[in-house]
């Protein structure tokens, strides 16, 4: 069996049950709504993370966040994270 990819979410997604269920089929979805200490603890293991303005991302957060290969931010602006870091974690 294919080994499905990590997605934690700080963020509510605006889904029905049918399609939340669906997507969980799909990937291993967990969520941290609004909580650093329990995003950072999750983001460890995490391939994908949707990252939600009120958690900050500094350089340590994303040092410590080792499978990470995707962030997506639905949020006008991007000062929650260090883009700098990121910059190197992708080289």
């Amino acid at each position: 069996m294919k080994k499905k990819i990590k997605v934690l979410s700080s963020v509510k997604l605006n889904l029905k049950d049918k399609e939340l269920k669906k997507l969980k089929e799909k990937v291993n979805l967990q969520f941290s709504i609004n909580s650093k200490k329990e995003t950072l603890k999750k983001i460890k293991e995490s391939d994908v993370y949707i990252a939600s303005a009120a958690v900050n991302l500094d350089k340590n957060d994303i040092g410590n966040a080792k499978n990470l290969k995707i962030i997506f931010s639905p949020s006008t602006g991007t000062d929650h994270i260090d883009i700098e870091e990121l910059k190197k974690k992708k080289n």
